[in-house]
């Protein structure tokens, strides 16, 4: 209903409680997707009141409040009235709720919409209401064909000759004793990889400089490579490893998280060797959380993390940072409930680029432990920083070892992203726990893969040190590049990491950006949604891969032949920084 036919209480009253919203007597249809966005709206209204709060005496604070208030109400019967459809269990024979249509207008052109609920309409993103006109239109239409949805650019009306396509949720098979079976309703909660996705796009559209995936442009140092030999000299190597990792690598381990990161391990911790840090996230959740606990991640957060919590029917509690993405603690403080179980951080941070101050990060570890909370730390970029920015562990602070669990990786520093390999550091009461969830899962990081971890530990951090030089120099092309289109997007100065994470000045979704950019200008990156910034137009941009020595070969490949050119900047490890700045001036015509 349109606020202009909404009463507002008299400025003289105040605290008189505002009436609720009319409520449709209509069913409340919902998508899964539609329902996790409606939660996403309660959690967030709890958010701006506890924000206003403190300030209550006020008098235009306290009529928000009450506005607040009100709509938290009626967000929270939209839930409850919530009547949950699955797409994918839905008939594909005809239109019916949930399915997504491609329509023609009188001038030949399709236009693609999803029918979905009250509470998910989006007309700028082909989400229409299973009551309009249009969807009443196609509905029971048994005309059906594969395709690809657009973006409805047109408002000339439509026929109603609806086309059913296949959509995300689709994963109904029949057997062939003619029964239905279908994916885990759980599964359909957790967000599609987007790494994927863009990968594809990256395939079609051959050339295409990715500046998605967050890799390094070198790979692992070769006594890494000397010590697989020493692997495949011993045929008990072909047998199942300790499920917690081989003694030689675990003992590195330890020596370097004394030497480098100040953190003793004694009897009240123990490591944990995983294939990834991914995977110790995974597994660390296993062990300290149950169905319906909360988990707070500040955004934006690591998409494959906000997954794993799904994954395992938690709640990711999003909690808002400021605009160059550090912490902001009262709302940590406000986001934690009986429910909660863990904060997690991520410092140097993906995708934002962040590093949190020594002061933040005590903070929020001592936070964990008033609380009975677990402080979870992500440092799988711990030897990515810039400037005067410094990492640090929290499992380094006095009285940290009873309630943190710090995760690392081996495939940023040494370049061993295909090789999965990371470790966990948690505490002793948590090993048992762990290890069954490994057991489990993996039984143990692929002996080969530790055999060469431990080659890269005894090259050491220096290694990783002597490549750190090239990334600063790439890093500071590609902000320089991005400082020249500064009236089309924003570039927080960020001092860690392998990215940049900056928003566009543009009414576009980030998904359409990036759609465009590998089409039109062969640079991909990945939209802000996956990391669950859904007000504007978020990229999350990669310099990693980038090598600025080839900048010159860059150029020249300018005067070849097209094709010649596109393989040269198709190698596995390294593209041209130049010809991404020039591309990515062309932006700035793509985005107006």
């Amino acid at each position: 209903m349109s606020r202009a036919f909404v009463k507002e209480p008299e400025s003289d009253q105040p605290d008189d409680a505002l009436p609720d919203r009319p409520e449709s007597p209509d069913p409340n249809y919902i998508t899964p997707r539609g329902r996790l966005a409606l939660q996403k709206r309660v959690a967030a209204l709890i958010t701006e009141q506890h924000a206003l709060a403190p300030d209550g005496d006020a008098l235009i604070v306290r009529q928000r409040l009450h506005r607040l208030d009100r709509d938290l109400r009626a967000a929270r019967k939209r839930l409850e009235r919530a009547i949950l459809i699955d797409p994918s269990r839905q008939p594909r024979s005809d239109v019916r709720f949930g399915a997504t249509v491609e329509l023609l207008d009188p001038d030949g052109h399709t236009h693609a919409f999803s029918i979905v609920g009250k509470d998910e309409v989006c007309a700028s993103q082909g989400l229409i209401s299973w009551q309009s006109p249009l969807a009443r239109s196609g509905k029971g239409s048994g005309t059906r064909r594969s395709g690809i949805g657009r973006w409805a650019r047109s408002k000339s009306r439509c026929s109603a000759s609806a086309i059913l396509r296949r959509n995300g949720f689709d994963r109904q098979v029949t057997t062939s004793a003619g029964k239905t079976t279908a994916a885990s309703q759980r599964m359909l909660h957790v967000q599609a990889p987007i790494i994927p996705a863009v990968t594809e796009l990256i395939g079609i559209h051959r050339g295409t400089i990715s500046l998605g995936q967050g890799v390094a442009f070198y790979g692992p140092p070769a006594r890494a490579a000397e010590r697989i030999g020493d692997f495949l000299s011993d045929p008990e190597n072909h047998k199942y490893a300790p499920v917690q990792g081989t003694p030689r690598l675990i003992e590195l381990i330890v020596q370097k998280l004394h030497t480098e990161n100040a953190v003793l391990c004694d009897e009240k911790r123990r490591v944990v060797v995983t294939a990834g840090a991914n995977m110790g996230f995974l597994h660390a959740l296993m062990a300290i959380a149950d169905p319906g606990d909360e988990i707070v991640l500040p955004l934006p957060y690591y998409f494959n993390q906000e997954m794993a919590i799904r994954m395992l029917s938690c709640i990711p509690i999003a909690v808002p940072t400021d605009e160059r993405y550090q912490l902001k603690l009262d709302l940590i403080r406000q986001a934690i409930t009986p429910k909660t179980r863990a904060i997690v951080t991520i410092s140097p941070n993906n995708p934002s680029g962040a590093v949190y101050p020594a002061a933040t990060l005590r903070e929020v570890n001592s936070l964990c432990r008033e609380h009975g909370l677990y402080h979870l730390s992500d440092e799988a970029y711990e030897n990515f920083t810039y400037g005067e920015a410094r990492h640090l562990s929290p499992s380094s602070f006095p009285g940290s070892e009873a309630h943190t669990i710090s995760l690392y990786s081996l495939s940023k520093a040494y370049g061993f992203a295909s090789w999965r390999i990371g470790y966990m550091v948690l505490p002793e009461h948590l090993y048992d726990s762990v290890l069954r969830a490994q057991d489990t899962n993996l039984i143990c990081a692929p002996l080969i893969s530790q055999y060469a971890a431990i080659g890269a530990l005894e090259e050491g951090s220096r290694y990783c040190r002597e490549k750190l030089a090239t990334i600063r120099r790439t890093r500071a092309i590609v902000l320089d590049a991005l400082g020249r289109i500064d009236e089309i997007c924003i570039t927080p100065q960020t001092e860690g990491a392998l990215y940049v994470f900056i928003k566009l000045r543009t009414h576009l979704h980030p998904m359409q950006v990036v759609e465009k950019l590998i089409a039109q200008y062969r640079v991909a990156v990945i939209p802000g949604t996956t990391f669950g910034m859904d007000c504007g137009c978020y990229l999350r941009v990669s310099f990693g891969a980038l090598d600025p020595d080839t900048a010159r070969e860059g150029a020249a490949s300018g005067d070849r032949d097209p094709g010649d050119s596109r393989r040269s900047l198709t190698h596995p490890a390294v593209v041209s920084t130049q010809c991404y700045e020039d591309r990515l001036r062309e932006l700035r015509i793509a985005i107006k």
